[in-house]
């Protein structure tokens, strides 16, 4: 055989070897993992990844991710991962966002979209919360809502605590809040209000009331603020006049205690007399010293408006308001006689003419029994003082000088002299020497002797 053939037969064997290595490389079984799922693929007449991948008519988008690459060569048992991007739908609040992503956790998913999550805010998938490292359901596509926590303040009874949690409405807010309320407890604005950021939140606690009214002791409870929704919530009303301790509009005292005074007032009429005055007037037709009834005269009569106030049916005060003269009165009017008449009487054994008959109280004087530390002899008529001169009060004097009388018991006297009177009584003072003196203190008759004066004083009182 000559070296032409066995250049020919050695080229065949190396032809026979290379054909026999390149369909051991071309017929090649790998395992692919597809979006999770696992298959054993063999490889016929394609050397690489992505020829693998056409052979087998798996298309390929420009965001699936392959690995190794498609350029990578094949290689016996090797394992082919091909992810395909999820289609995502986040929903925060009101915005959407959609995006494909290879992310397999909650927050790498969230940090590729551009979000990020704030204390007391959640990932809801299907209403079931995703934690922080959860892997991503294999929903396509996939529709995450994000809730966010909102900040507000609940105000407990003058207390104001920050809060942050989640809730469609304030009820569900005081709930994650762990705020509990009771039946009688006041919230405002209403629980079903929607919870929003920036809101306060007003919880009026329920308290023990009591309130004393109408002799009754009422309680209850009731989440009030002022004594006047305390009186309320109790069925208690004030009327007219009535009033509470404390006021209606005070705030409600701690101990919850409150007390209730009816007021009621009426108005009544009181009457008083006004009494009359007494006029005097002469009467020719009546005798001296004599008094006759011209008029009887009327009281008058006073009325007054009186306001009176009762609290709690007690009398508490009485005030006037008004008053007026309903009738006024008329004076009485007495005739005092003018009418003179003489007459003669025997007294003391002597008879007597006279015009005028009274009874007086007597007290006699001298000139050193004159009520001084000095003696007198002179009398007011200028006449020495001795028995015979008699002394009125001095505003009679005038009218009476030198008028002669006759006293029952002192006999014949003029008015000569005055001073003091007794006070109450129609009086005369009998004079003496010192040495004649007799002590008088006793009613007497004194008569008025004739002739009758020119100028009489008519009364005498």
């Amino acid at each position: 055989m000559n070296k032409k053939w066995l250049w020919m037969i050695g080229c065949i064997g190396i032809l026979a070897l290379l054909a026999g290595g390149l369909w051991q490389a071309t017929h090649v079984t790998v395992t692919l993992i597809e979006d999770g799922q696992e298959r054993s693929l063999t490889a016929s007449g394609v050397l690489t990844v992505g020829a693998l991948m056409a052979q087998e008519g798996i298309a390929l988008a420009p965001e699936d991710r392959l690995i190794p690459a498609q350029e990578s060569w094949l290689q016996g048992g090797m394992t082919i991962t091909l992810d395909r991007p999820s289609q995502v739908l986040l929903v925060d609040g009101g915005r959407k966002i959609e995006l494909l992503s290879h992310e397999p956790q909650r927050d790498a998913l969230l940090k590729e979209a551009g979000l990020t999550l704030k204390p007391g805010d959640r990932v809801l998938w299907n209403g079931k919360e995703l934690g922080p490292q959860d892997a991503l359901p294999a929903d396509r596509p996939l529709v995450l809502q994000i809730q966010r926590a909102v900040d507000w303040l609940v105000q407990d009874d003058g207390t104001v605590i920050p809060q942050r949690t989640l809730g469609s409405s304030l009820a569900a807010g005081l709930v994650a809040a762990g705020v509990t309320l009771s039946w009688t407890d006041q919230v405002s604005p209403a629980l079903e209000s929607p919870l929003v950021a920036s809101l306060t939140v007003k919880i009026t606690r329920a308290q023990p009331l009591q309130a004393v009214v109408d002799g009754q002791t009422l309680s209850g409870t009731a989440a009030v603020q002022t004594v006047g929704e305390a009186l309320a919530a109790l069925g208690i009303g004030l009327q007219g006049l009535d009033y509470s301790i404390p006021a209606e509009t005070e705030p409600l005292p701690a101990s919850g205690e409150i007390q209730v005074v009816r007021v009621r007032e009426e108005t009544i009429l009181e009457q008083r007399t006004i009494p009359y005055e007494v006029e005097y007037q002469a009467d020719p037709e009546t005798e001296l010293d004599q008094n006759s009834v011209v008029d009887e005269g009327a009281e008058g009569l006073l009325v007054t408006r009186v306001r009176v106030r009762y609290e709690n049916g007690q009398e508490v005060s009485r005030v006037s308001d008004a008053e007026w003269q309903a009738r006024a009165p008329r004076n009485r009017i007495l005739g005092y006689g003018t009418k003179i008449v003489i007459r003669k009487e025997e007294v003391d054994g002597q008879v007597i003419e006279y015009w005028r008959k009274l009874t007086m109280y007597a007290t006699s004087f001298s000139p050193c029994r004159l009520g001084t530390s000095k003696c007198n002899t002179i009398t007011a008529s200028g006449a020495p003082l001795q028995k015979g001169i008699v002394g009125v009060k001095c505003a009679w004097f005038p009218m009476l000088r030198g008028q002669g009388v006759y006293v029952t018991g002192y006999g014949y006297g003029v008015y000569g002299d005055c001073g003091g009177a007794v006070p109450g009584k129609l009086h005369i003072d009998l004079g003496y020497s010192d040495d004649d003196y007799v002590s008088w203190h006793a009613y007497t008759t004194v008569y008025f002797l004739t002739p009758v004066p020119a100028n009489i004083l008519w009364v005498m009182q």
